[in-house]
């Protein structure tokens, strides 16, 4: 039975909840080898009355290299520069059983064969590609399980050791399979590799709710997460690689770092690289939390901008200013104050001068908005638009065009058009429905032509007839693919991201920009997207009637795109307004899976507003749309990256302990019972950057039996990780009017 040890958050306000369980391991049923099927009858005849007969299987895996997602997030983040002292790289993967699929050693098939290994700059090793044949001793022949034809020659160097019975190769190897390999010297590797014991610790499985990130496929993820045994040092780059101990626990040091015996003459040890990037330990605010309350910065003029508007340095004008330049300009008065005036207010407003190519080829500059604004817009009467160009809007005055809404029209039309599942079904639906209405309007002809002339209580000729197919031909349903695609484009799936941000200003790095979403935008690019199959200007007037009847259907749908808890309660939506941010930052590169949640009063749980989206649109960018006014928006580092480490703030080093048992387990100590901190002592090898983890597990186990009465029997790599994760980072931002 797997251990595990659940780390709990709780607030004034909140309830004690669940952030992520730690799980010791998740082995799977069959690891990579090969294996023999024996199966034996035995009849109660006469002898021979025993038959056997035998099959030989083999179960693959990745060896060489890992399939594009498995790694699912490094910690610290690649290139990252921050308060990292103390901190053990990690990195996150997609797959749950991946750490425990091979051997590290066939005497404990507990043990991970992935490892973190972390090398200061006067060690770093170079990555370089490979072939499999460069893991096998120099001219040894290379075979292959399963196929006798498929040979090769290593090319290993004979000062320089790999992995033990790699060759022959497992089944569908290749000896040019291509892989990524560091050298390390013998020396470095015998000071920094964890020990046998010490492995039994640095793999756990985390089983995590990801409800509120973009991972929300299912109410909870579950995650292998590879912990490294080392601390980097200040203020100089520090070197992590993901890398393969298959086989090698032999071959690891002892705990205290003492070296292991390698054949004579080896001078180096070669391994496979997954995954290499670098951080550097200093105080500088690349960490979680700095970079969140750094952004929108600098503040110019008193001024920070956190609304989607393009950034003018100069001052908003107010309303009476707008006023008196509206006034000026109906007058024919407009003059060069007045002309900057309404400018400013233009780009308060969310918009942004482009360029607009005509029809007939002229050239013009129009306004253009797309639909997150940085205010909230009333939603007009809406029932259909024939075409892009009768959505646009024209200031005689000025003579300039607003095409926002012509813009979403004909996007609305261009991605609908792309979709042919989405196009040909509403083609189908929209003909159905004119040929029901067409038949019922020909029986209602009927009706009136042949009842006129029927005596009190006759029965109109084929009535039977005639009903029968009046209700065959009712209208049919919308399609189920119309439905949920136009429901989806409401929430801006698909849409270019030059129509969300017109100018790369409006959105620049390091910055999370709030606004409302517009629904007259969001009508047109759906009434745009249903336009498909429209030839006269009666069938105009059949989707002005149909439009309705689409809006009530997809709506419901839209509300309902996102899995959220079992039972969990919203603040209502009471004014149908609808609003969002988007965050574009390092936050979002190096945590990829943070986890947002939006209030509609500042400081107060209870008001949460239910997300409709919450998508990455790129490496670092993230949007999220909810079902209300949001007035706070609190964004946490995702359990699965919250990291562990040591407090290195005086000798010797050690970490804050957490209860493991009782009533609130993951909860962390405030005193120690017995007197002095709640602290355990983690014991390092000489030269005080790597831990003698398995010493430090013992060391943790003790303290929390004898000074907190845990009585904890088994401390595996669920509790450690539990025991060295250090904090759980919050961060809000609250809308003051």
């Amino acid at each position: 039975m797997n251990k595990r040890a659940t780390l709990q958050r709780s607030t004034v306000n909140d309830p004690v909840s669940k952030l992520v369980t730690f799980i010791q391991f998740d082995e799977p049923a069959l690891k990579v080898d090969e294996y023999t099927l024996k199966v034996t009858q035995t009849t109660n005849t006469a002898a021979p009355n025993s038959f056997t007969t035998s099959r030989n299987f083999a179960v693959s895996g990745e060896r060489f290299s890992f399939q594009s997602g498995e790694v699912d997030s490094v910690f610290p983040p690649d290139l990252a520069n921050g308060e990292f002292d103390g901190s053990l790289a990690s990195v996150v993967l997609n797959r749950r059983t991946l750490p425990w699929e091979r051997y590290l050693d066939t005497s404990n098939a507990e043990l991970p064969w992935l490892a973190v290994l972390l090398f200061d700059a006067d060690h770093q090793p170079l990555t370089r590609s490979a072939t499999a044949s460069d893991l096998v001793t120099l001219n040894q022949k290379i075979t292959v399980l399963g196929n006798d034809q498929l040979t090769g020659v290593g090319k290993l160097p004979a000062d320089v050791f790999s992995y033990p019975g790699m060759n022959p190769l497992g089944y569908g190897e290749t000896p040019d399979e291509s892989c990524s390999v560091i050298d390390i010297d013998l020396a470095t590797f015998n000071s920094i590799a964890p020990s046998m014991n010490d492995m039994a610790y640095l793999a756990h499985i985390r089983q995590v709710d990801t409800v509120d990130t973009v991972k929300n496929g299912s109410e909870e993820s579950v995650f292998s997460v590879v912990l490294g045994n080392r601390i980097a040092k200040n203020d100089q780059p520090a070197y992590a690689f993901l890398v393969s101990l298959e086989n090698m626990g032999s071959y690891l040091p002892g705990d205290d770092g003492k070296p292991a015996s390698f054949p004579a003459g080896i001078k180096s040890v070669r391994l496979i690289c997954y995954r290499a990037w670098r951080f550097t330990a200093n105080t500088m605010d690349q960490n979680f939390q700095q970079l969140l309350e750094n952004l929108n910065r600098p503040v110019v003029d008193g001024r920070q901008i956190t609304t989607l508007q393009f950034p003018a340095t100069f001052v908003q004008p107010n309303d009476s200013q707008v006023q008196q330049a509206l006034a000026a300009q109906a007058k024919g008065q407009l003059d060069g104050a007045s002309s900057q005036v309404l400018v400013q207010n233009a780009f308060g407003q969310g918009y942004i001068p482009m360029n607009h190519e005509m029809r007939h080829a002229n050239t013009s500059v129009s306004w253009f908005r797309g639909p997150c604004t940085p205010f909230a817009v009333s939603e007009t009467s809406f029932v259909s638009t024939s075409s892009a160009d009768a959505a646009n809007h024209y200031n005689p005055q000025t003579g300039l065009f607003d095409v926002s809404y012509g813009a979403a029209w004909q996007i609305g039309q261009l991605m609908a058009l792309q979709n042919t599942s989405y196009a040909n079904a509403l083609f189908n639906w929209k003909k159905a429905v004119n040929s029901a209405t067409a038949s019922q309007e020909e029986q209602a002809i009927l009706q009136a032509a042949l009842g006129a002339n029927l005596a009190a209580g006759q029965a109109m000729p084929f009535s039977g007839l005639l009903r029968t197919r009046s209700n065959a031909l009712e209208q049919p349903p919308l399609p189920d693919i119309v439905t949920l695609w136009l429901s989806r484009l409401k929430l801006l799936y698909g849409v270019p991201f030059n129509y969300l941000v017109p100018n790369e200003q409006m959105l620049p790095l390091e910055s999370l920009r709030f606004f409302y979403l517009d629904l007259n935008w969001i009508n047109h690019i759906v009434d745009g997207a249903f336009s498909i199959g429209r030839t006269c200007s009666k069938q105009q007037s059949t989707d002005s009637v149909l439009f309705g009847q689409l809006q009530n259907a997809a709506h419901p749908v839209t509300l309902n795109q996102r899995r959220q808890r079992k039972s969990q309660h919203f603040a209502a939506n009471v004014v149908q307004q609808y609003t969002g941010f988007l965050l574009r930052s390092q936050v979002v590169a190096g945590w990829p899976n943070v986890q947002v949640n939006g209030y509609a009063v500042a400081d107060d749980i209870s008001t949460e507003i239910k997300k409709l989206r919450m998508d990455r649109l790129s490496a670092d960018c993230i949007i999220c749309i909810f079902d209300g006014e949001i007035k706070q928006v609190a964004i946490h580092e995702p359990p699965e990256q919250l990291h562990c480490g040591i407090e290195i703030n005086s000798a010797p080093y050690s970490t804050t302990l957490r209860a493991v048992t009782g009533d609130r387990p993951g909860s962390q100590f405030l005193s120690d019972p017995k007197g002095g901190p709640p602290t355990a002592v983690i014991p390092m090898r000489a030269d005080t950057q790597t831990l003698q983890v398995a010493q430090a597990a013992g060391s943790i186990l003790s303290k929390l039996n004898t000074d907190f009465n845990q009585g904890i029997q088994d401390f595996t790599s669920a509790e450690f990780a539990l025991e060295m994760i250090k904090g759980v980072v919050k961060v809000n931002f609250s809308q003051h009017n």
